[in-house]
C-alpha cells in the first residue's frame, strides 16, 4: 500500500493522469484468485475413467491393490505403491491445461513413518516439464500435507517424484485444486 501511495505522489506530481483502473496488483491480475479453487482431479474408478490418465513408475508386484489410480479414488485408505525406491505418478488432463495453485498429499497407512524428499512439477507432456515445488520430510501413517504453490502457467500434466525415499514410493491420496 506504502509503494503505491508513493508511485500516486510521483504520478500526480509529474503531470501525469491516470484511473484507479490502471493499477494492478498480483491478486488483480490472478487468472485463479484463491477462493475460487476447485478440486481438478475427478474420482478415479481406474487410470483413465471417468477421465484423463494416470501414469506410474510402477506398481508393487504387479498387485493391482496398489494400482496408481488408488492414489485418486478419494479413499485414504486404498494406496498407490510403486514398490521400492525412487518412483512417480502423473496426472494428464488429456484435452485441456489446468491452472494448479494447491496440491494435497495423503500418506498411506502402515508405511509410517518414512522419509520423503517430493517433487512436484507441471508440463505440456513428460518430456517438457517445469518444476513447481518440492518438499522433505518425514510421513506418519495418514497424515495429509498441503502446499500451495506460486503458479500462473496453466499445464497438461502434473507429475510427483519421489526423489530419495527411505523405503518406498507411495501415497494414499493425491489432490490438485485451482481453476479448470
Amino acid at each position: 500500500m506504502k509503494y503505491w501511495m508513493i508511485f500516486l505522489t510521483v504520478l500526480c506530481c509529474c503531470g501525469q493522469s491516470f484511473t484507479e483502473n490502471d493499477l494492478t496488483t498480483d491478486e488483480a491480475t490472478d487468472q485463479c484468485p484463491a477462493g475460487s479453487w476447485n478440486a481438478l482431479i475427478p474420482l478415479m474408478l481406474s487410470d483413465s475413467v471417468p477421465s484423463g490418465i494416470i501414469g506410474i513408475s510402477g506398481m508393487a508386484y504387479g498387485d493391482p491393490t496398489y494400482a496408481g489410480f488408488k492414489a485418486f479414488d478419494q479413499d485414504t485408505t486404498t494406496t498407490w505403491w510403486n514398490g521400492g525406491g525412487v518412483g512417480w505418478i502423473t496426472y494428464d488432463f488429456q484435452t485441456t491445461s489446468v491452472l494448479v495453485k494447491q496440491w494435497k498429499i495423503t500418506s498411506p497407512d502402515g508405511f509410517s513413518p518414512y522419509q520423503y524428499d517430493i517433487q512436484f512439477y507441471g508440463g505440456a507432456n513428460t518430456n517438457s516439464m517445469t518444476m513447481l515445488d518440492e518438499i522433505s520430510g518425514t510421513f506418519n501413517a495418514q497424515t495429509t500435507i498441503t502446499r500451495t504453490i506460486v503458479n500462473n502457467t496453466r499445464y497438461q500434466v502434473y507429475k510427483w517424484i519421489f526423489v530419495s525415499p527411505t523405503v518406498h514410493s507411495a501415497a494414499a491420496e493425491f489432490q490438485l485444486y485451482g481453476c479448470n
